[in-house]
């Protein structure tokens, strides 16, 4: 989607201050990202049925994997112990 808007005041000024920072390099990306974090406080980045089916697939053959030998596990208890956590 292409789009034109006009920013003023506060606005392009919180813009303008973080390509300064380096933050984001361009004004574009600056409102693309405000956009994902307006999705983000309020709900709207719900993943959707493809990436969801991919993770199942994608974690189906890891199962499949473990269950079969190929892929090693470690048990939780080894970890924190190994690493000083238990």
């Amino acid at each position: 989607m292409n789009l034109n808007i006009s920013l003023e005041g506060y606005v392009e000024e919180t813009i303008n201050r973080a390509i300064s920072r380096g933050i984001v390099k361009t004004k574009a990306e600056a409102i693309r990202q405000a956009v994902l974090m307006f999705g983000k406080e309020y709900g709207l980045n719900e993943p959707s049925l493809e990436e969801i089916t991919l993770v199942d697939k994608k974690i189906a053959e890891e199962m499949a994997e473990i269950k079969s030998g190929k892929v090693k596990t470690i048990p939780l208890a080894e970890i924190e112990k190994k690493y000083g956590m238990a």
